[in-house]
């Protein structure tokens, strides 16, 4: 059973869409992105050139605007952890285990 906004379903088949073709997802992203900066802030110092470089390797111009053909949108889980990590590794002077944890 599937709720959405009250609304109860039963459907057959359920179509993810990440890359926004289907539902706009810029909503989701923005939360994603500042739920991370929240997590590492919590842990590092962020520089400015830090938030340029994750903001940039992810797909965000900074005006709210997500790429719908960018990493962000179109890479799993595991390669936007990896882009993550190499620009805490580069940025931070953290060594790649530290980065990746």
């Amino acid at each position: 059973m599937l709720r959405i906004a009250g609304r109860a379903f039963d459907p057959s088949l359920v179509v993810f869409d990440k890359d926004g073709t289907l539902i706009a997802f810029d909503a989701m992203w923005h939360a994603w992105y500042a739920r991370l900066l929240n997590s590492l802030g919590s842990r590092l110092t962020l520089s400015e050139k830090l938030l340029e470089g994750l903001a940039g390797t992810l797909g965000y111009d900074g005006a709210d605007r997500w790429d719908p053909q960018g990493p962000l949108t179109l890479a799993s889980t595991t390669e936007v952890e990896l882009l993550v990590a190499g620009q805490l590794y580069w940025h931070l002077r953290l060594t790649w285990d530290d980065a990746l944890d």
